[in-house]
């Protein structure tokens, strides 16, 4: 049972006695599941976070934004919170980044493989 201590007189008296404090009880209780741990959402913060400062090795932020999306749209399953949306926010923006300087990197090692192979007239060098 719930009690309420008044500081001036010392007494304590009963939820019964207080219905508005009661009527916040339960609309506290209405708006949280019981189950509803925030585990998912953290996580998937921590991994869109993680990656946006990893974005320097594609193959590192690349899986780790990916398991943030996944872990997100867990969490908005089993409840809908601010922070499981801005963890799945950020882990689609890290992917995005991640996404295109990884396609950066290809393209660079392409060019330098064509500019290097019209250099030596050779289509693949080390087979020649």
């Amino acid at each position: 049972m719930l009690y309420i201590t008044e500081l001036r007189k010392s007494k304590v008296y009963k939820v019964k006695n207080f219905p508005h404090l009661m009527a916040k009880k339960k609309s506290i209780a209405k708006s949280s599941p019981k189950n509803s741990e925030n585990t998912f959402g953290i996580i998937s913060l921590v991994l869109g976070i993680a990656s946006i400062f990893l974005f320097w090795f594609p193959l590192l932020s690349l899986p780790a934004a990916i398991v943030g999306i996944v872990l997100g749209l867990k969490q908005q399953r089993i409840a809908k919170n601010s922070i499981a949306t801005a963890g799945l926010i950020i882990s689609i923006v890290s992917s995005v980044i991640s996404f295109l300087y990884l396609i950066y990197w290809i393209f660079l090692i392409i060019m330098i493989g064509a500019a290097f192979s019209s250099m030596t007239g050779a289509l693949f060098w080390p087979f020649n």
